[in-house]
C-alpha cells in the first residue's frame, strides 16, 4: 500500500509528470475524440449549428464512441499492467497487483461489449469504470521517482560544491 500510496500522491507535486500524464491523455484518446465528434456531426441536423440541439446522451449511445472508449481503455489498460508487470523489480506485490487489475479490465471490456452489443448505451457504466481504473494505472505504471523530478538547482551553473572533482587533476594543486 506504501508504494502505491506513493505513486499515486507523489506525482501530483511535480508539474512536469502532470503534464505529461494530461498530454498524453489528450493525445492517446485521439480515435475517442475523432468518434465523439463524427457523432455529434452525424446527429446534428444538416443547417443547426450549435452543441444544443444535440443532447450529450445520443454522443455517448453512439456505437462508434463506445468501441473507441473500449479500446481506449482495454489498450492503455493492458498495456500500462503489463508494464508494471514486465517493468517492476523491487515491488513484486505491486506485479500481483497489476495481474489483479488486468483481469479487471479484461472483465470490464468483455462486459462492456457484451452489453453494448445487447442493447446500446447499456455497456456504459463498463466503459466509464475501465477508463478509470485504465487512467490509473497508466499514472501508477509511468511514475519513476528520477524521470519527473524536479530538483531545484543549488548553483546557477549546477553541480553540487561538495562533490569531489571528476577525473584526475594530474599532479596540479586545486
Amino acid at each position: 500500500m506504501t508504494a502505491l500510496s506513493k505513486r499515486l500522491i507523489s506525482p501530483l507535486g511535480q508539474p512536469s509528470y502532470v503534464f505529461f500524464f494530461l498530454a498524453s491523455m489528450m493525445i492517446g484518446a485521439t480515435g475517442v475524440w475523432v468518434a465523439v465528434a463524427e457523432a455529434w456531426l452525424t446527429l446534428a441536423a444538416p443547417g443547426q449549428t450549435g452543441i444544443s440541439q444535440v443532447s450529450p446522451s445520443s454522443i455517448w449511445q453512439d456505437p462508434s464512441v463506445a468501441k473507441s472508449i473500449l479500446t481506449f481503455f482495454a489498450g492503455l489498460g493492458s498495456l500500462s499492467c503489463m508494464q508494471i508487470i514486465v517493468v517492476e523489480d523491487t515491488q513484486k506485490n505491486l506485479r500481483s497487483f497489476a495481474i489483479v487489475l488486468l483481469l479487471v479490465i479484461i472483465f470490464l471490456a468483455i462486459m462492456a461489449a457484451l452489453k453494448d452489443h445487447v442493447s446500446q448505451g447499456d455497456g456504459f457504466i463498463y466503459l466509464i469504470s475501465g477508463t478509470i481504473i485504465a487512467v490509473l494505472t497508466w499514472w501508477i505504471a509511468n511514475w519513476d521517482d528520477g524521470k519527473y523530478s524536479q530538483v531545484p538547482a543549488v548553483e546557477a551553473l549546477g553541480g553540487e560544491l561538495d562533490d569531489a572533482v571528476a577525473g584526475d587533476n594530474g599532479g596540479f594543486k586545486l
